[in-house]
């Protein structure tokens, strides 16, 4: 009864809904896309009643979805197989959602390489804001756009990944393996979590595994779904063909039910030879009914334990690509091959992030390949191709590589020309020392106070005790009957005309250690409010923006050596969005704890946190300037090992640039003089401490959802001190002459 009402209620949802708007979009010849609900787990699919791969049949392009920085291999895999078999024009993926202001380049790197790998071609960032006002904010930062200071390098990442697609769209996948998809099992369990939730979770955590050992062992697999096997495989005589796709051997792992239909596929795949793997749990019900014809198919197939070492062994033969290091592991990447008329395209990505960003892993990595080909390296960040160390054995290609932590790499393999490249050169150190510690420096906007606390007072009430801006609100609107924002608003044109009756107050106390002349205060809608500083009646006037177009500022003026005083009073209703605001200028800040104060301007800064040194709250970009003198001609190397921003760039003499990004942390300056050279070190910066949760506690959790109550925790996950990030250059940068020698 579980197994019919699943089937009943999946295919009713997806005719009725994906396949109504999939047909009239052919018909008018425009491509549906997006990504459905609940894509990544088991018990998400049967919450959401629905078979991801029979709902993508009608889509032109589908799509999937990837939030916070979590390996969905499942969720990509499930629509790459679709895309294949369907003969669909690529595969669309929504991705770095929930990631956070601090989500950097390197991040963006590694979730975009494993995506591309796993079929990939159509990339939705998320997200480029129309604007920050408000909850805006709150939209899952950060903005690819002017908002955020590293916007206009963006193009470094998306030039990667046009190159990537650029290999990855052409010719035919090289799969042989498929796997049988298990999520009609799971619909024999749906009932109350009380009754079926470990055994769903057990279940999906070895679909799972499943996937993880064979991406990790380099075996190449798409799923099938039974839904749509009978009007994508007429025959089941091998090689099993699948649509436009082609299998020699079939894994069924945990699949308790099959489909009549599938068991007779199965069944004629075996008997015309064809290598038929179950694992797992093994057949016992046919369409949700116990089955003699269902177990029957085990026999004369092949019974592997489930295990990792089990499952490579028996695919050992049908594997095509496989990886070794010195030590014999090949665990921490995947990879794609695809036949194009010919010359073949191997992709390969990392699996998972390193442990921490800024230390150096070096892994020497030997990619195998059967087949004798002749190998190039097409360079995806640079743009350059580039030869491979390679030799044939045994009719096999091995390619010799180093990996740093945020590799990817893409090789064209072609016509074999001659057994082996072997490159002699190798680099020789001639002298190394560190840049000077202690530099002047420039910033590319004005430093920044936050201003997240203050006292308040509604319709000319008392005073409060000071309290934090998000507080404030949720108080006022309690005292006001005026629902909350937490988490689900609405958008603010469905409340539009609705007036702003109530006379919200403010009054901020800030603290500073030197005068500070020339000020600006960023607010939103200055036009609707009375300000005040230090009992003089300040303009509202608009006269540029900080961050966002509708973050406006005014001239405050001139800041006095102890407390001022800065009150602000604006109409207050259901359409009222009550923020922080921000003091700008040429000074300092510290915080202690909860307190927040303006301190003299840095004269230099230090290689280190840049909180602590003046510029706590500051998000933009930072330049150190250097000047160092070269003793001989040369060429020379600059290492930058630890940084926090989105990414370096590193300026010669104010003429030649070089972005520094990913490990290991190294740039080569060719040709330099002797004598005296500046180098300019600009960290792109990010604004985690000027707009994020800073009173968040759970920021460092394994898994954190930075959505609008990021900003709204409470009680053990909440403090008024203000927990900031590291940010700047962390290290000392080296500099090294090298030079090429002959082995």
């Amino acid at each position: 009864t579980r197994y019919d009402y699943n089937k009943y209620i999946s295919e009713r949802f997806c005719s009725t809904y994906a396949d109504t708007i999939g047909k009239w979009c052919q018909n008018n010849g425009i491509m549906m896309t997006g990504h459905a609900l609940g894509e990544d787990t088991l018990d998400e699919m049967l919450r959401d009643s629905y078979e991801p791969m029979r709902f993508y049949k009608e889509m032109q392009l589908p799509g999937i979805d990837v939030l916070f920085d979590d390996r969905c291999f499942t969720t990509a895999l499930q629509c790459r197989s679709a895309v294949r078999q369907l003969g669909r024009e690529g595969m669309l993926s929504e991705l770095y959602g929930v990631t956070g202001w601090d989500f950097d380049f390197r991040g963006h790197k590694l979730q975009g390489d494993w995506q591309a790998c796993l079929g990939v071609t159509v990339r939705v960032p998320h997200l480029a804001w129309q604007t920050m006002k408000g909850e805006g904010k709150r939209d899952y930062p950060a903005s690819i756009s002017y908002q955020s200071p590293w916007y206009k390098e963006y193009g470094y990442l998306e030039d990667h990944f046009a190159r990537i697609n650029t290999a990855l769209t052409r010719g035919k996948p090289c799969v042989r393996v498929a796997v049988i998809h298990p999520l009609e099992s799971a619909w024999l369990d749906r009932a109350s979590n009380a009754e079926t939730k470990a055994s769903i979770s057990e279940l999906d955590e070895r679909f799972h595994t499943l996937a993880s050992w064979l991406l990790d062992g380099t075996v190449e697999f798409d799923y099938i779904s039974q839904s749509l096997l009978s009007e994508l495989c007429q025959t089941g005589s091998a090689p099993l063909k699948v649509g436009l796709c082609s299998y020699d051997t079939v894994i069924a792992s945990d699949c308790i039910t099959l489909r009549e239909y599938t068991v007779k596929i199965l069944e004629e795949f075996k008997n015309s030879g064809g290598n038929l793997i179950f694992t797992g749990l093994l057949p016992t019900h046919c369409d949700g009914v116990p089955s003699e014809k269902a177990k029957n198919t085990v026999f004369g197939a092949k019974a592997v334990p489930f295990s990792r070492l089990a499952i490579l062994r028996e695919l050992e033969n049908v594997r095509t690509v496989s990886l070794n290091t010195e030590n014999g592991d090949s665990h921490g990447y995947m990879h794609t091959l695809r036949d194009d008329n010919g010359r073949k395209w191997l992709f390969l990505a990392k699996t998972e992030k390193p442990e921490l960003a800024h230390t150096v892993t070096k892994k020497p990595l030997t990619v195998t390949v059967k087949g004798e080909y002749t190998p190039s390296l097409y360079d995806t960040l640079s743009g350059e191709i580039k030869a491979v160390s390679y030799r044939i054995k045994n009719g096999k290609t091995e390619l010799y590589i180093t990996a740093y932590d945020y590799d990817s790499f893409l090789f064209a393999l072609d016509e074999k020309t001659k057994d082996e490249y072997i490159p002699t050169c190798t680099k020789i150190v001639c002298a190394e020392r560190e840049f000077p510690y202690i530099c002047d420096y420039a910033l590319s906007e004005p430093n920044v106070l936050l201003l997240d606390t203050a006292r308040y007072s509604v319709n000319g009430g008392d005073f409060s005790a000071e309290e934090e801006i998000m507080r404030i609100d949720e108080a006022v609107r309690k005292k006001l009957g005026l629902t909350s924002r937490r988490s689900k608003v609405v958008q603010p044109y469905v409340i539009d005309g609705v007036p702003e009756e109530n006379i919200l107050s403010l009054r901020f106390t800030i603290m500073s250690e030197a005068e500070a002349s020339d000020t600006l205060l960023a607010l939103e809608n200055a036009d609707k409010c009375d300000i005040t500083f230090n009992g003089e009646p300040i303009s509202n006037e608009c006269i540029g923006y900080y961050v966002d177009k509708h973050i406006n500022t005014v001239r405050l003026g001139k800041i006095k050596k102890g407390e001022n005083l800065l009150s602000v009073s604006m109409p207050f209703g259901l359409r009222t969005d009550l923020e922080a605001m921000y003091l700008l200028g040429d000074f300092g800040t510290k915080q202690i704890g909860r307190r927040a104060f303006i301190t003299e301007k840095p004269q230099k800064l230090y290689f280190g946190n840049a909180v602590g040194q003046g510029l706590d709250f500051y998000g933009g970009n930072i330049t150190y300037k250097t000047e160092i003198y070269l003793e001989s001609d040369g060429d020379y190397e600059i290492e930058l090992t630890n940084y926090r921003g989105a990414l370096v760039k590193i300026t010669l003499d104010g003429d030649r640039s070089q972005r520094l990004v990913f490990s290991p942390y190294k740039v080569i300056f060719n040709g330099l003089s002797a004598g005296f050279h500046t180098f300019d070190f600009t960290v792109y910066g990010n604004r985690y401490n000027t707009f994020s949760g800073l009173h968040c506690l759970v920021a460092d959790r394994k898994r954190v959802y930075i959505g609008p109550d990021y900003w709204r925790t409470r009680n053990d996950a909440w403090a008024y001190e203000y927990q900031l990030r590291p940010s700047g250059i962390l290290k000392t940068p080296i500099i090294r002459r090298i030079k090429l020698q002959e082995s």
